[in-house]
């Protein structure tokens, strides 16, 4: 992989990418905490920015938006709500939302569009770099920012995520994969890595059910290869997975464990971007955690972006702050992290 383009545009409403927004007064993460917290939450927005999505982008307790349109054909006016939230952010004086949505391609897209191909089909790096670039024009004119793709995970046998990977092979899927997201940022749209450090080796799914992951850590280094490569590249965020990895000292989901975010993906990979949790309403953490309790634990962990697949949770920023409070979570790398998200929304990927 060349390496990722670092671009500025994104669009709202239907229409040509445009210029990323100027910062606003009130991004200032060393402000008042309340705002702080909010930055990092993220909920489902399905065909409508409801009272309640504008109320919580007014107070500035909510940091961002993943899309789940009923009728995949709505691009004009999912792409009018969109700028509806965006414009009660820009009047309220807030930071403007992360816009997320699941485009990768076959079997898992949000919108009637590109990528043409599933993963899979995708047979050269020319290839994919051209449908990530289609795909972050597609999306962006809906206003989304952020697409929670590629997919590199290793498609191996029996994988529940295999039809939605590139291939079995880790040097494979780094090479078409980085095309892929290069594609995407070259066009104005973050790539989201997922599932880090990898869930291509598990029949389970993790939306549904807690998943332990067996195998060694020296297998596992195969798994996380094409994450090194896209990270060294340049890749601006990395979804982590909610699976466990008992050889990697895992014994709970990934995106709860600090030797896996902080530890494996910070420290030793030298991932410097945006964190993003998987769902943390899937079967796998809610089978151990309340989302109160996933929210401080995927912070403490080193989550940046905390994403609810769900219309409404209410009260979050507020638990944030009260762990701060009570030193469940540290101030600083709390402030730190509403830095990475803000880092993310002017300057893009």
């Amino acid at each position: 992989m060349a390496g990722l383009a670092f671009v500025g545009g994104c669009a709202v409403g239907l229409g040509p990418v445009g210029p990323r927004p100027e910062p606003t007064a009130a991004l200032r993460c060393g402000g008042p905490l309340p705002a702080v917290a909010g930055q990092k939450l993220m909920v489902r927005m399905q065909d409508e920015a409801t009272p309640e999505l504008i109320a919580a982008t007014r107070a500035g307790s909510l940091g961002g938006v993943i899309l789940f349109p009923v009728d995949p054909s709505a691009r004009a006016s999912v792409a009018r709500e969109v700028a509806r939230l965006q414009d009660a952010a820009r009047a309220a004086g807030r930071p403007p939302l992360l816009v997320a949505t699941d485009q990768e391609g076959g079997i898992v897209e949000r919108f009637d569009g590109p990528p043409d191909v599933a993963p899979p089909q995708i047979g050269d790096v020319d290839a994919a770099a051209r449908e990530g670039a289609a795909t972050g024009e597609f999306i962006g004119e809906i206003g989304v920012t952020m697409d929670l793709a590629p997919v590199l995970d290793l498609g191996l046998p029996g994988a529940a995520v295999g039809a939605r990977t590139f291939s079995d092979e880790p040097a494979e899927v780094a090479r078409l994969g980085g095309a892929f997201a290069t594609g995407l940022a070259d066009s104005g749209v973050s790539p989201v890595l997922k599932h880090f450090p990898g869930i291509g080796r598990t029949a389970s799914n993790t939306d549904e059910q807690p998943t332990e992951i067996s195998a060694s850590a020296d297998a596992l280094a195969a798994d996380i290869a094409p994450f090194r490569s896209a990270i060294d590249a340049g890749a601006p965020a990395v979804m982590v997975s909610n699976a466990a990895y008992p050889a990697l000292g895992a014994d709970s989901a990934a995106v709860l464990e600090r030797r896996i975010v902080t530890g494996l993906l910070r420290d030793r990979l030298g991932f410097e971007g945006v964190v993003v949790s998987d769902d943390l309403l899937a079967g796998a953490i809610g089978a151990e955690a309340t989302p109160e309790r996933a929210a401080v634990a995927a912070s403490a962990a080193g989550v940046d972006v905390l994403l609810y697949a769900a219309t409404t949770v209410e009260g979050l920023d507020a638990t944030l702050v009260r762990a701060v409070e009570a030193g469940s979570l540290d101030e600083d790398e709390l402030r730190e992290s509403c830095a990475r998200i803000a880092a993310l929304k002017y300057l893009g990927p």
